[in-house]
């Protein structure tokens, strides 16, 4: 029997390079989903395009200059909402004035006849909300009761965002939420802590999808060492050089000039042949990067290079393929698509022991860890000393990835929620 076709809207944050990668691999496993999206924008300004794409249709519900009798209708409604209450009264005890109380009311007016005139019309059977800060929230209050809605963080949603005001309104909007999906257990426990045991009955655990076509472009190239050394060449690296790549985003969240500074008291045999690769291409902040690349322009002891444009997918795999050691320790970081890559190619990653990698041990995938930016002292001469011995470490690391971490394992997971959800 032909399954019932399900109508799902994207709304929240509309990265394209999370959920190109999610929709297109959910669609390949069960073709009766459509999905449609709010707001996208391609992170890669056109450097990555989709051949396809796997949205149905592509909206903007931006602020719109309603009528009175829309705008009279969704007064009545919030007046009636007790939701509004609640967050007018959450608002004033932050000490709002009555300026920015009128401009709260007049906000969720303009949110609810957004929700009432231009998303409901559309009659989607789910409405998805991603990476789950306030904004990307802000309909989810305004939905009647018996829409179904799922809330799935990203990440950082849900490590670096504490303030009471973010807590307040992601609590009211996972209250409301059917569904909430996370990544990892780890990461689930640290949710519920957060916003409260009560919503253990709604959590799912569910794994993004990764961009296959890089890691077929990084098997495409194990043995092709004239591409990558002329990839190499092209970055300006010796083709003697072991690559050592710090993180994926230019943000201070990723210590790069904590973890340079560590690497300068590595013994001059493990610098001699060395070069530190930065990737700025993502999340750039220009007043990190002009700090980041003046402390780098005093480094002498070892080669660095800075990426600052967005790399295609075949340049992404060669980037992995090269990278020797990945050294991954930023504030707080859900299952990086880098990291699961370079792991992929037989390459060894260094991981900060607070991030939420245990699944990647559960896999029995091979990775050092460690709790202290000083510990690298140890570990990377060590790793330096025989390259072979480390590739030999880690040479089932692809298999056990593309077991557990490719889409013909993860897709499932996600369409049970949408088949379970109606």
């Amino acid at each position: 029997m032909a399954l019932k076709k399900l109508h799902i809207l994207s709304l929240g944050l509309g990265q394209s390079n999370f959920l190109n990668q999610l929709y297109g691999a959910l669609r390949k496993e069960d073709d009766s989903l459509s999905f449609s999206i709010d707001r996208v924008y391609d992170i890669s300004e056109g450097k990555v395009a989709a051949k396809n794409s796997v949205f149905e249709a592509e909206y903007d519900f931006s602020q719109e200059n309603f009528s009175k009798a829309v705008s009279l209708r969704s007064y009545v409604k919030i007046c009636c909402s007790r939701f509004f209450w609640r967050s007018l009264f959450f608002e004033m005890r932050q000490n709002f004035s009555a300026l920015q109380l009128v401009r709260h009311f007049l906000t969720r007016n303009i949110y609810q006849s957004i929700v009432d005139e231009n998303i409901l019309p559309l009659n989607h059977d789910i409405y998805h909300f991603h990476y789950c800060i306030p904004y990307n929230l802000r309909y989810v209050f305004h939905l009647p009761s018996s829409a179904k809605v799922i809330c799935s963080f990203w990440g950082s949603d849900l490590y670096r965002n504490n303030d009471k005001r973010t807590t307040f309104y992601v609590k009211q909007a996972l209250k409301r939420a059917n569904v909430i999906t996370i990544q990892t257990p780890e990461m689930g426990e640290d949710l519920l802590k957060r916003y409260g045991e009560d919503l253990r009955p709604k959590l799912h655990f569910a794994l993004f999808a990764q961009e296959m076509g890089i890691y077929d472009r990084i098997d495409a190239l194990r043995e092709d060492t004239v591409a990558l050394n002329e990839f190499k060449a092209n970055l300006g690296i010796p083709l003697d050089h072991r690559v050592v790549a710090i993180g994926y985003s230019a943000t201070e969240a990723f210590h790069h000039i904590e973890i340079l500074k560590v690497l300068k008291t590595l013994p001059a045999e493990s610098l001699k042949n060395l070069t530190v690769v930065l990737s700025l291409t993502y999340q750039r902040d220009e007043a990190y990067l002009k700090a980041l690349d003046a402390y780098s322009k005093s480094v002498d002891s070892f080669n660095i290079v800075q990426l600052h444009d967005f790399l295609s997918f075949d340049e992404v795999a060669k980037l992995r393929s090269i990278t020797d050691i990945q050294i991954q320790m930023p504030v707080s970081d859900a299952l990086s698509g880098s990291v699961t890559e370079v792991l992929y190619a037989g390459n060894t990653v260094i991981a900060a022991n607070w991030l939420p990698y245990a699944i990647f041990e559960q896999k029995g995938i091979t990775f050092y860890t460690t709790s202290k930016f000083e510990d690298l002292k140890h570990i990377l001469p060590e790793i330096l000393k025989d390259p072979e011995a480390e590739k030999q470490k880690n040479k089932d690391n692809s298999r056990s990835i593309k077991a557990h971490f490719f889409p013909q394992t993860t897709s499932k997971a996600w369409v049970k929620i949408y088949r379970d959800i109606i």
